[in-house]
């Protein structure tokens, strides 16, 4: 069975990241499927770029994959992500 053990005793970085993501997740729906500017899709979406973005921001501070200097491939995605919710 699986348990949110790991998650929990995983350095806050990881844990600010995650629940972010989950966010980001949770409110796509409400930004893609809801009347286009009607209330709840805009503020879903206000919502969402915020999660997003704290989500790419706190990718910064997850260490353990370091290739470049302090940092991997995979944080090419957070600045790629960043640059597009500007």
């Amino acid at each position: 069975m699986p348990t949110l053990a790991p998650l929990v005793t995983a350095p806050l970085a990881v844990q600010i990241h995650v629940a972010a993501a989950l966010l980001a997740i949770l409110l796509l729906p409400f930004t893609l499927f809801r009347t286009r500017r009607d209330r709840i899709h805009k503020r879903a979406g206000y919502i969402w770029v915020a999660a997003l973005g704290t989500a790419a921001f706190s990718s910064f501070f997850i260490r353990g994959m370091e290739t470049v200097g302090p940092f991997s491939p995979i944080h090419l995605i957070s600045v790629y992500t960043l640059i597009g919710l500007w």
